[in-house]
């Protein structure tokens, strides 16, 4: 997969395997910047390796987010011959 390529992307999904994070969290942890952050989360969602869990709202109360988490509970590259395999097992949603 492309998306497991990119390594901005891999630490998406590696930073929310254990715990649902916001863009903006995710942003500031991995000095990712936020817009590259919501494109990529986005990409992530429409490959189904990942999932918006919930949609908060600040403690003010004048914006809404999004929580995200990895849906890959496991992942396994195969390199036999001249052709690596990758093998994905994802969470149920």
């Amino acid at each position: 997969l492309v998306a497991l390529a990119d390594a901005e992307s891999r630490a998406l999904l590696l930073a929310t395997i254990k715990d649902e994070k916001s863009a903006a969290e995710l942003s500031e942890e991995l000095h990712i910047p936020l817009s590259s952050v919501y494109k990529k989360l986005s990409t992530l969602v429409d490959l189904a390796l990942m999932e918006v869990t919930r949609i908060d709202v600040e403690p003010r109360g004048r914006k809404k987010f999004k929580l995200y988490k990895s849906r890959i509970a496991k992942a396994e590259i195969r390199i036999e011959g001249s052709k690596p395999e990758t093998i994905l097992e994802l969470a149920p949603n």
